[in-house]
């Protein structure tokens, strides 16, 4: 049965959870904190003025097919979320209005860049429904599509989406416009496809007891416990206070040869790539700042779990897809300054090994995702739910693992291609952290970071983020080219 319930004849309404409610608040008090960009470059035979043809009626299919792109959040309401179905073709292109642009940029410019400068700004449509851009006219690529999202019910699910919408571009049926290809949502239909909550999904199947809820609670506390202690980390800029807020998405990327070397190396070594990333991290945090960090006794580690461990969350048959499906997870790890005195491949093996031991122990039980729901169930009723937090001195290591986006090498309908051959993530993140990010593309490993520069000069995190890429360099080893992807 679908969480999302009926409240006028075009409109479904339901409860923000857990995570999902902590997310809107804390973009809705702190400048569009965690809100997500998604940049895909596309290598199309499609003239320009038949993609913007097509862009509107074309994005219309994609929000039936995926209702999400329609999802609300009004300010007034932080614990809702709502969706009105689009009833007729002058409701629908008043929505398009809001909900897409088209833009011409420079020849020297990118779509990567454009999503860097839509980074800069928090969502300013009405109830911060997504924004998708098409973007014409840049020299990498002969298009580009932008999607800016909150974060609240979405994160890397987009990916389908946008991977979706080249697909549907590549539609002739579409240039024929929006009277002519519209078809009404219906309510029912449209409940059935909007996003469950992870919430639910896990009590449905786990059950929680009082005991199960207090053991996890106590395992977060004494991680909390552990870093009032001296630890390692990025340090926050002294006088941030008098800065201005700038968001800085910089990226490190390796073609597929040599993540293939790279991969194969860790391999070897006989660990992830995940926690071979978060070992150089904390590598690199003590190699460049051993003044900030004297006598520190340990360090925490925040990462994203996909709730897949415990839950097939996303396209479950039968079951309502929960497409925010992040499990907010920290572990402590002591450690002191003598710990780093050896080669960085050895200090990356024993880090990396000790990380995942650390992070199996802390995800074993699947009521690491009760977690969120407590908190976010005792700040509802709090003023300042959403609003930051105690200021701190230095960022803990972050890190989001993706994996392989799942991205098609391209799609062609008739005479019309359109191939995607680039795609990254940015977003806003105003907290002071410096948020590390892995994943790949077509087999090309990236590594991105997105900052404030108001706590991080941009030279500083650009420093840290390539001593990151150049230690996990170190760890390639040679494969022969019959073995290159």
């Amino acid at each position: 049965m679908s969480e999302w319930q009926v409240i006028n004849d075009n409109t479904l309404q339901r409860d923000l959870k857990g995570a999902e409610f902590l997310i809107n608040a804390t973009e809705q008090h702190q400048g569009g904190n965690y809100q997500l960009i998604f940049t895909v470059t596309l290598d199309t035979n499609i003239p320009h003025d038949r993609l913007r043809t097509r862009f509107g009626p074309a994005y219309l299919a994609l929000r039936r097919q995926y209702p999400l792109l329609g999802i609300e959040y009004a300010a007034e309401q932080l614990e809702k979320a709502s969706c009105k179905a689009l009833q007729n073709s002058k409701e629908a292109k008043e929505w398009l209005k809001l909900s897409t642009q088209t833009v011409h940029i420079s020849t020297s410019d990118s779509v990567n860049n454009f999503g860097r400068r839509v980074a800069q700004e928090p969502l300013k449509t009405p109830n911060r429904v997504c924004k998708t851009y098409l973007v014409l006219g840049p020299k990498q690529g002969q298009a580009g599509l932008v999607l800016h999202t909150s974060h609240a019910l979405t994160g890397h699910y987009s990916v389908r989406v946008m991977d979706t919408f080249a697909k549907l571009l590549a539609e002739e049926e579409f240039e024929k416009g929006i009277d002519a290809t519209f078809e009404p949502e219906d309510l029912k239909l449209l409940a059935s496809r909007l996003p469950g909550s992870l919430e639910d999904a896990y009590k449905k199947k786990y059950k929680p007891s009082p005991d199960d809820i207090s053991e996890e609670l106590r395992k977060r506390q004494t991680i909390a416990n552990s870093e009032q202690t001296p630890k390692l980390g990025i340090p926050v800029h002294r006088s941030f206070a008098n800065r201005r807020s700038l968001m800085q998405n910089l990226l490190v990327q390796f073609d597929k040869y040599e993540s293939k070397r790279i991969l194969s190396g860790i391999k070897r070594m006989g660990i992830s790539p995940t926690t071979a990333v978060f070992a150089s991290i904390l590598c690199a945090t003590h190699k460049l700042f051993p003044g900030q960090n004297r006598g520190f006794k340990g360090c925490t580690l925040n990462f994203s779990t996909h709730a897949s461990r415990y839950l097939p969350c996303e396209g479950q048959t039968g079951e309502p897809v929960v497409s925010m499906a992040i499990v907010p997870s920290a572990i402590w790890i002591p450690t002191k300054a003598q710990d780093f005195e050896k080669a960085d491949s050895t200090v990356i093996l024993k880090f990396a090994k000790i990380i995942a031991k650390e992070q199996d122990e802390f995800l074993k039980s699947p009521h690491s995702m009760a977690y969120a729901s407590e908190i976010a169930q005792m700040l509802k009723s709090s003023p300042s739910a959403g609003t930051q937090e105690t200021q701190i001195e230095k960022s803990n290591a972050v890190l989001t693992s993706q994996g392989p986006m799942p991205i098609s090498y391209g799609h062609q309908n008739g005479a019309n291609q359109i191939k995607i051959v680039d795609y990254n993530h940015f977003g806003r993140n105003t907290d002071p952290t410096v948020c590390f990010a892995l994943y790949s593309v077509h087999a090309s490993l990236r590594i991105a970071t997105i900052s404030d520069e108001k706590f991080f000069e941009v030279a500083l995190v650009d420093k840290v983020l390539r001593t990151v890429g150049d230690i996990i360099r170190g760890l390639q080893v040679e494969v022969q080219d019959s073995a290159r992807l």
